[in-house]
């Protein structure tokens, strides 16, 4: 990846927002961003979150996952991002059971993830240019990243 991948269509450094209850990952999070070249921002809770970004790398924020139903705090997630990729992180198993657009995300990540694979899945979304409001199942592939293990589900 060139530094030129790194910048949007404004010609600045693109603009990740991480919105993590846990602070310390949230920090962790937005350090390796950083380190990678993009201009990343933290809240702790999506009533924090301003601003506009390219990418929104957001954690479940609820204590029980339900199947099938939307991400928590979806539109306020799609406001952030003007429709762009949102990539879910959880702790939730359960989550990866769903295809991300059944979710209304782009792809979800989980805890624990390897850092690697985080950052390869944040650069295709933000290469892909995927949109969160034409998510297709067909097209929707979910990223399983479980201690350094990435793999598709079968086609």
């Amino acid at each position: 990846m060139s530094d030129s991948d790194l910048v949007n269509h404004a010609g600045m450094a693109q603009r990740i927002l991480i919105v993590e209850d846990d602070l310390a990952l949230a920090n962790l999070l937005a350090a390796v961003l950083a380190d990678a070249g993009y201009e990343s921002h933290v809240a702790t809770s999506v009533a924090q979150a301003r601003g506009t970004y390219d990418l929104v790398v957001s954690d479940y924020l609820a204590p029980i996952f339900t199947p099938g139903q939307p991400w928590p705090h979806l539109d306020e997630l799609r406001a952030l991002t003007a429709g762009g990729p949102i990539l879910g992180c959880t702790g939730h198993q359960d989550a990866l059971s769903d295809l991300p657009s059944t979710l209304g995300i782009s792809a979800v990540a989980a805890k624990p993830f390897d850092v690697d694979e985080l950052l390869q899945t944040v650069e295709r979304l933000l290469e892909e240019g995927t949109r969160v409001a034409n998510a297709s199942p067909l097209g929707a592939q979910r990223l399983d990243i479980i201690a350094g293990d990435a793999s598709l589900p079968a086609a």
